[in-house]
């Protein structure tokens, strides 16, 4: 009995087709049986794979902005901040010098003009580095009278938070009550970049003007003055 002899090589090549994913090759030096000398393979599959990954990734980015999931941001925190923290750790003031460093203010100064009446006209400086001057009458060179005394530096910390807020709610530089037998109150405030000033007549203005104001007045009557001199 003979057999016929099978011809396995033909197919052969069936299960090895099948189980290798198709390659596109980019060579310009390929040959019938497949010998290349120099050239790259990419499989399909594997194309079609991360064509699908960036897809997907480019639809997760675009809901992910559309939901308002947006990466955090780091919020910056503002010198008032950090003098509050500082000075409110103790009882006293650590470390002044860095106090005075946080501190943008280098002069705050408030004057009071003449009324209609009894008023007290003056004009009070108080400085970062703790000097507090004050020159009653200070419209009359004549009967002007100046003096000198201390501030403490937590007091003109807190100062220069409220002259912040203060700038934050003054809208003008100018404010006038529609009356005629009141006095002038101006604040102005010194910084590196030049300063800030706002006037108000009748007191007037928004309330954290108006607010510094009387924490101004109160600096006035209970700092300890000293000199009296001409």
């Amino acid at each position: 009995m003979q057999y016929k002899r099978f011809n396995w090589p033909a197919i052969a090549l069936w299960p090895n087709n099948s189980f290798k994913p198709n390659l596109l090759r980019y060579t310009n030096n390929v040959t019938d049986k497949a010998c290349h000398v120099a050239g790259s393979a990419t499989q399909v599959g594997l194309t079609q794979a991360l064509d699908v990954m960036k897809r997907l990734l480019v639809a997760v980015v675009f809901f992910s902005l559309l939901l308002g999931c947006q990466p955090a941001q780091v919020e910056r925190v503002s010198w008032s901040d950090e003098l509050q923290q500082e000075i409110t750790e103790r009882i006293t003031i650590r470390d002044p010098a860095k106090v005075r460093s946080l501190i943008p203010y280098e002069s705050i100064s408030i004057e009071r003009s003449p009324c209609f009446g009894s008023c007290p006209i003056y004009k009070m400086t108080l400085y970062r580095d703790g000097r507090a001057m004050l020159v009653d009458d200070h419209l009359l060179p004549e009967e002007a009278r100046r003096y000198s005394a201390e501030i403490d530096l937590k007091d003109y910390a807190r100062l220069a938070q409220f002259v912040e807020i203060a700038r934050k709610g003054s809208k003008k530089d100018e404010y006038m009550g529609r009356w005629t037998d009141d006095y002038f109150v101006t604040i102005t405030v010194m910084d590196s970049q030049g300063g800030w000033s706002v006037s108000d007549y009748g007191q007037v203005a928004p309330p954290e003007v108006w607010a510094l104001q009387q924490l101004l007045f109160r600096q006035y009557a209970t700092l300890r003055w000293a000199g009296g001199v001409k």
